[in-house]
């Protein structure tokens, strides 16, 4: 069968040649987890620069394309427009590099939202005494996952467990997590809103300058005295540099328009998975949480102590109100 995360091929052991819990192959063994959280801010922060290579490489391929075409309407557009389309190719080019990025690294993190890794075999709750298997089992896992939401937020979920022993600590602590995990994907859509508001600008600057030339050009064609025909020409040479200069602006609202919608199906995605993650969290985690030996027995100590004094402190104001008595009788 297919392992459900790298989607390499693997055989499956029978029933009865199972391993027994908590063992792991030396040779399957991945990396510790901190190693993997290196590399993926590693990717992280080289995401920019990646998806500018992606977008040059991109770029490039369809202006390629396009030579063959260039005497045609769609290939002018394009090739025969000034300097102004190779930009908005370019940027297009990089913002689908961003996404495609964002695209694999999503099939990770959907790949995690299958593994077991907060397994019932090690025990249905997860306690002070227990936490340390179900920490010890997160470095059995795939080096990759190290770093993705779901096992970042379970591993910081028990470890806080562990230091604190208080399930709505953990509870306030994830809550965090979620609200810091969502800005992360929202701020890493930074550069693809600057594309989607740089594109039609450049558009239109296009636009402008197309119109600037044919308006030079109208008026050193009537600077000296020639004849209506040469001048015809000339407004002829207007209106054709007026189109070119509005064909500018159409491909930058087309290029806006095309990118715009995987970038919102995109980061709609990623928003899917981060409620997927926080559900997960909330059924297989703190659901499970048990701080037995921690707040739990501060409370029910509290309850006991209470119940303790109660009669003593009944017997003692009987006896004030017995001296209050006698006090005033005594008057």
């Amino acid at each position: 069968m297919k392992c459900p995360f790298c989607g390499a091929s693997c055989t499956v052991p029978a029933l009865g040649t199972v391993p027994a819990q908590g063992t792991v192959s030396q040779e399957t063994r991945p990396e510790p987890n901190g190693g993997a959280g290196r590399a993926w801010g590693a990717a992280d922060r080289s995401e920019l620069w990646l998806g500018l290579g992606i977008g040059v490489a991109i770029s490039s391929g369809f202006l390629s394309l396009l030579l063959p075409f260039k005497d045609t309407y769609f290939g002018a557009l394009f090739l025969d427009r000034g300097w102004v389309p190779y930009i908005l190719v370019l940027f297009l080019g990089w913002a689908v590099g961003i996404l495609i990025l964002k695209y694999r690294r999503l099939q990770v993190e959907r790949r995690a939202l299958i593994m077991d890794v907060l397994p019932f075999s090690i025990s249905d709750s997860i306690t002070p005494q227990n936490v340390d298997e179900f920490l010890q089992y997160q470095a059995t896992l795939p080096a990759k996952l190290a770093d993705s939401y779901m096992l970042r937020r379970i591993r910081r979920g028990l470890e806080h467990f562990k230091a604190r022993e208080s399930n709505p600590e953990v509870a306030g602590m994830m809550e965090m997590q979620s609200e810091i995990d969502a800005g992360k994907i929202s701020g890493s859509y930074t550069l693809v809103k600057v594309f989607l508001w740089a594109i039609p600008i450049m558009g239109f600057i296009g636009t402008v300058l197309g119109i600037s030339t044919a308006i030079a050009g109208l008026a050193g064609g009537m600077s000296g005295t020639q004849e209506m025909a040469s001048l015809m020409d000339q407004l002829t040479d207007v209106t054709v540099g007026l189109g070119v200069a509005f064909d500018t602006t159409l491909v930058a609202l087309c290029m806006s328009i095309v990118l715009s919608f995987p970038a919102s199906g995109m980061q709609k995605s990623e928003e899917d998975l981060l409620a997927a993650v926080d559900s997960y969290c909330l059924e297989n985690l703190l659901k499970r949480l048990s701080d037995a030996g921690g707040l739990s027995d501060v409370a029910d100590n509290t309850r006991a102590l209470a119940n303790a004094l109660a009669p003593v402190l009944a017997e003692s104001q009987q006896d004030l109100l017995r001296q209050l008595r006698d006090v005033g009788e005594g008057m």
